[in-house]
């Protein structure tokens, strides 16, 4: 099984370069984002940081998380 890396801001231009780059060494890569889509291939996870809620599924099972939202 893959390891699990969580990115906020992942739809970003650093955030889509380390994307493909964690990808391509065999990561699995999840995005948490306000609209919780991402591409094929990542899976999307939704938070509201005015509401104070998150997707508690998307911390599940990560090794990391990598904080790129501004």
């Amino acid at each position: 099984m893959a390891k699990k890396v969580l990115i906020t801001g992942g739809s970003g231009l650093l955030g889509q370069q380390l994307t493909k780059q964690l990808q391509e060494a065999g990561y699995s890569v999840a995005w948490l984002g306000r609209s919780g889509n991402a591409p094929e291939g990542v899976q999307g996870y939704r938070w509201s940081p005015s509401r104070g809620e998150i997707d508690p599924d998307a911390v599940k099972g990560c090794q990391a998380i990598i904080h790129l939202a501004g």
